[in-house]
């Protein structure tokens, strides 16, 4: 019998007491068989592996772009979110806070609206500051005028 029946024969009759978790993998050189054996570190950083392929799959969820790389490898990546202000959005909400003054006090008339306002300079700290963010300006006079013609 030569030496590798024999190992085929000895690896065949101890197949059977052979622990489940441990695979036999050629390595190659001369059918020699290494055991795999997953260790505490393989296990941490297999954690690690599949905590970031999750963080990468929740934020793909919201939109990616895919880029072709030097190597010809198409590379998907999340698209980054936007943080911060925008000042477009910035921008149209002071002109709709002119335009809703100009609305009222249009609506109302110019003598009337700075009564409100009066009375709201005697309130508390909440009116105050509404008054003083109500209180007529240039702006507001002008765009008054313009909607006033649409009113009447």
């Amino acid at each position: 019998m030569s030496e590798k029946q024999r190992k085929n024969s000895a690896n065949k009759a101890h197949a059977p007491f052979l622990p489940q978790f441990i695979p036999s993998v050629r390595s190659g050189f001369k059918d020699e068989y290494k055991d795999v054996v997953m260790t505490a570190d393989g296990f941490a950083s297999f954690d690690e592996r599949v905590r970031k392929i999750d963080r990468k799959k929740a934020r793909m969820a919201g939109g990616y772009s895919a880029r072709v790389t030097r190597e010809g490898l198409i590379v998907f990546r999340p698209k980054r979110r936007r943080t911060g202000f925008s000042v477009r959005g910035l921008a149209f909400l002071v002109v709709g806070f002119f335009l809703f003054k100009g609305m009222i006090m249009a609506h109302l008339g110019s003598t009337v609206y700075d009564q409100r306002v009066d009375a709201l300079h005697q309130g508390t700290i909440v009116e105050q500051a509404g008054a003083f963010a109500m209180q007529s300006d240039p702006v507001t006079l002008e765009i008054a005028k313009q909607l006033h013609v649409l009113f009447n």
